[in-house]
């Protein structure tokens, strides 16, 4: 794998500021002249790109698969459109697609872009996925925050609740209510991205993951849902990533 860092500041308008980004890119595939899948990898609240980096065996476990995985930098975002000039959610799934596939050989079909995160960004890949299903083929949360609403009841003071995500009122309409979002995409006649929902049995936000995973079935949207051993924390999402690997059945091309 090749790793790339970039730094754009002059092409990405929506994030509202200089933005970087670091880029997995597989040298070694069977058949160089084809585009390459990507996933684009969220870290969580407190994080940054380089967690997936240095706190997992990211770039060992990619090595020989046909696909580049993105690392972008979200702050403390949750990945929604702010209430102000950052716009990460249109950043996402509009200007950063579109700029790295015009510099790097990647495909710009849905079925080839997958989005996937741990906690803030867990809920940051099923917005996204949720709310614009024409862009991602698949998504995975690992320990999302799926209830946001929640958030404003239990009155969060570690995190300023509405500076993100807008008045209360506004959740549904603005699309950052996953439940809101599901039942409208369950209402339209499109591909739904295939979704896998991962939560840890020892993590304060299993009772949540519980409750959007069975309104999903409610609404007859399929979702790969699974609880197994693990806390809020990196070796639970560690274990994560082999799974997301098997989900997108993807297959290894190269053994090095």
């Amino acid at each position: 794998m090749a790793w790339m860092r970039f730094q754009i500041s002059q092409h990405i308008k929506t994030a509202g500021m200089p933005v970087s980004v670091d880029v997995l890119f597989p040298e070694h595939r069977k058949n160089n002249c084809e585009k390459v899948k990507t996933l684009y990898l969220l870290h969580g609240y407190h994080g940054d790109r380089t967690d997936w980096l240095l706190k997992t065996n990211l770039l060992r476990k990619v090595e020989g698969y046909p696909i580049a995985v993105v690392l972008p930098d979200g702050l403390n975002s949750f990945y929604v459109n702010l209430p102000s000039t950052h716009y990460f959610s249109d950043y996402l799934c509009q200007e950063l697609p579109q700029y790295l596939e015009s510099i790097l050989p990647l495909s710009d079909q849905r079925e080839d872009k997958y989005i996937a995160g741990l906690s803030m960004g867990g809920y940051g890949a099923f917005r996204q996925a949720l709310n614009h299903p024409e862009v991602f083929g698949a998504a995975a949360s690992f320990s999302g925050v799926m209830d946001i609403r929640a958030m404003y009841q239990m009155h969060m003071t570690t995190t300023p609740v509405s500076h993100i995500f807008g008045p209360e009122d506004k959740l549904g309409e603005s699309g950052n209510d996953l439940f809101a979002a599901a039942r409208r995409l369950s209402e339209e006649k499109v591909d739904v991205p295939k979704l896998m929902q991962l939560c840890g049995t020892e993590d304060p936000l299993l009772e949540p993951n519980r409750k959007f995973a069975q309104a999903l079935k409610e609404l007859n949207i399929p979702v790969m849902y699974e609880e197994s051993p693990g806390a809020h924390d990196w070796d639970y999402w560690e274990q994560c990533l082999d799974k997301l690997l098997n989900f997108l059945e993807i297959g290894k091309e190269v053994t090095l």
